[in-house]
């Protein structure tokens, strides 16, 4: 099926999924880092 079908619907959609897709990757990359640092340092 076309992706375009998919993205008929939401025009935002696919650029919010597009533009979170890598940033919700750094975030949780980045949350984790943070976590353990401050998870080490707090605890």
């Amino acid at each position: 099926m076309p992706t375009g079908a998919g993205h008929r619907p939401g025009a935002a959609a696919p650029g919010r999924s597009l533009a979170l897709a890598p940033l919700s990757y750094r975030n949780t990359s980045e949350l984790t880092i943070d976590r353990v640092q401050f998870g080490g340092s707090t605890a």
